[in-house]
């Protein structure tokens, strides 16, 4: 079996770390894996260039794969790919993005050969409807892996897609990386919290869809009553000051809200560990929710909002709460907590549990390699 996957962008944004993750995990197992992404731009550290060759997987620099449909890019892509697919007898193109799915698709029906055609979806729920989408899963799928059960109903609906050709495969973390750690005094007093706060965190790119007019509202209603809650925002963003930090100045909760700022690498981590919880009410550009898989395995209670598959991630009770979208219900939630410290404790344990045995990435190489086998038996789509 040998595997191409394909990554139409630069940045190291949304899919990015999970199509590279999985990529280096199904090599580590053993699997002949290729991965070739764009290169016509941004090729600092942060790039996908850059972190697919720290993870060892010798990108493939050869295509353009540009992020948006370009005729000019994809026909040069479209002139070069069928033939390497041919040389390098790929038994499967993996695509992670809609252009690099049409330009591999394509190559992989042109170059006369079996090599099926296997496309992971992101979002959690399901695929939004044009004649693209349509296209794409009509004529240059083979097999579709979804981040949801919920976008696996909402794409055979919607798209008529065959159901034996879906599967749900869940969103993978580093668990050797976020390892349940608890952060040291010294990470808490970097951001002026102290030991005895509860700390609650938020992992998003700050930006007014993201919800934090009723984050912010909350935490404003329990801190008269319980004046140990603290709330640490980690992220950046172009609204920053519009959407976070004028309402925090102007709803007096400097006190209460620290700005962490991008967090990267170990800092990253170190900011997960100091917190007691995480809130969640709206994903981001990964519909996996990725920064709730961490939290979790770092041993973490997760505050999730019942919005796409958040529940599916989330178990109610057991290892977090989920609420309806809305400043009363977060408050609530955020003084069940606080109120309820062995509850709290109990939900950590269970979040290290669950990450540990179904986010590891191994698990989910595994997983999908097994889909593979299947693709391949069943073969081409055809129609």
């Amino acid at each position: 079996m040998r595997i191409l996957h394909l990554f139409s962008n630069t940045k190291l944004t949304g899919p990015a770390e999970p199509a590279i993750n999985l990529c280096a995990s199904l090599k580590k197992i053993g699997y002949r894996v290729m991965f070739a992404c764009c290169t016509s731009s941004k090729t600092g550290s942060k790039s996908v260039l850059a972190t697919a060759a720290e993870r060892g997987l010798e990108p493939i620099t050869r295509f353009r794969l540009n992020k948006h449909l370009n005729i000019k890019d994809n026909m040069y892509d479209l002139r070069r790919m069928p033939s390497f697919l041919k040389e390098a007898r790929t038994t499967i193109v993996h695509a992670h993005m809609d252009n690099d799915h049409l330009v591999g698709g394509r190559s992989a029906r042109k170059a006369g050969q079996k090599t099926v055609v296997v496309r992971s979806s992101y979002s959690g729920e399901g695929m939004k409807p044009s004649f693209r989408t349509r296209y794409l899963l009509r004529k240059l799928t083979d097999g579709l892996l979804v981040a949801s059960e919920s976008a696996k109903l909402s794409i055979i609906e919607q798209f008529n897609f065959p159901e034996e050709r879906i599967w749900v495969v869940g969103g993978a973390v580093d668990t050797d990386r976020f390892n349940g750690a608890d952060g040291s005094p010294s990470v808490r007093s970097r951001f002026g919290l102290c030991e005895e706060d509860f700390v609650f965190g938020v992992v998003a790119r700050i930006q007014p869809h993201r919800r934090f007019n009723v984050i912010l509202e909350a935490i404003s209603r329990v801190s008269g009553r319980d004046p140990a809650v603290r709330l640490l925002i980690a992220g950046r963003g172009t609204h920053m000051r519009e959407v976070a930090v004028e309402p925090v100045r102007r709803m007096r909760l400097e006190n209460f809200v620290k700005f962490a700022g991008y967090q990267v690498g170990q800092d990253y981590v170190d900011t997960l560990a100091c917190l007691d919880a995480l809130i969640y009410l709206m994903p981001g550009t990964d519909g996996t929710c990725r920064a709730v898989r961490e939290a979790m395995a770092m041993g973490k209670p997760i505050i999730a909002a019942r919005r796409g598959m958040l529940p599916e991630i989330v178990d109610h009770g057991r290892n977090g709460l989920i609420i309806e979208d809305s400043p009363d219900a977060l408050a609530e939630a955020i003084r069940y907590l606080v109120r309820n410290r062995d509850v709290a404790r109990s939900m950590s344990a269970q979040s290290f549990k669950k990450a540990s045995e179904k986010f590891r990435l191994d698990r989910q190489a595994r997983e999908v390699a097994r889909i593979y086998e299947e693709v391949l038996k069943m073969g081409r789509m055809t129609g």
